[in-house]
């Protein structure tokens, strides 16, 4: 499995060194493709256009069986559930 610092080039929380969303979406990604047990899912852009995403971390057999959830006020659970359902 990739370090932060394999894939960022710097240690995650070093002095004048700010990571970026952007850099931390590199990294998980870097862990996704290293390892079936972690799988990384867009559901959507924020305000900014900045993807949003969910990462599940777990075995193979459950990560196969997620199950997200929500609370059921939370604005935008129904569009998170159905993309991730729909989510091979």
């Amino acid at each position: 499995m990739p370090s932060p610092k394999d894939v960022l080039v710097h240690h995650i929380g070093e002095p004048r060194k700010l990571t970026c969303y952007a850099d931390i979406l590199t990294y998980y990604r870097a862990l996704a493709e290293a390892s079936p047990r972690v799988k990384v899912v867009p559901v959507g852009r924020s305000n900014e256009g900045r993807e949003l995403v969910v990462v599940f971390v777990g075995s193979e057999e459950s990560i196969g069986h997620r199950r997200l959830v929500l609370p059921l006020r939370h604005r935008h659970a129904g569009m998170i559930r159905e993309r991730l359902c729909n989510v091979e």
